[in-house]
């Protein structure tokens, strides 16, 4: 009986952390769409995801928000991390 609550309990496990995964590739892929056209690489100060109190983060130049819809969560001398991100809407 032990045992079997043991592997219903691994199994679970192991379907949060597939779960998990794959809702990383989404953003991920989510982020790129957002990050890779060239009308918003002027205001990108690079392109690495960034993780400002466990949120993931874009820095990001002044001016962005003339590209970008975002979230200041944190500023550093390179610019802003924004967060909440999505493409303004026409």
């Amino acid at each position: 009986m032990k045992t079997a609550s043991l592997a219903t309990a691994w199994m679970r496990d192991c379907a949060i952390k597939q779960a998990f995964s794959e809702k990383k590739r989404q953003i991920d892929a989510e982020l790129k769409k957002l990050i890779y056209p060239k009308h918003i690489t002027p205001y990108l100060v690079d392109t690495q995801t960034h993780y400002i109190n466990s949120q993931e983060a874009l820095l990001v130049r002044g001016g962005f928000n003339h590209a970008l819809k975002g979230t200041v969560i944190a500023r550093s001398s390179g610019g802003y991390f924004t967060s909440h991100l999505q493409a303004p809407s026409a």
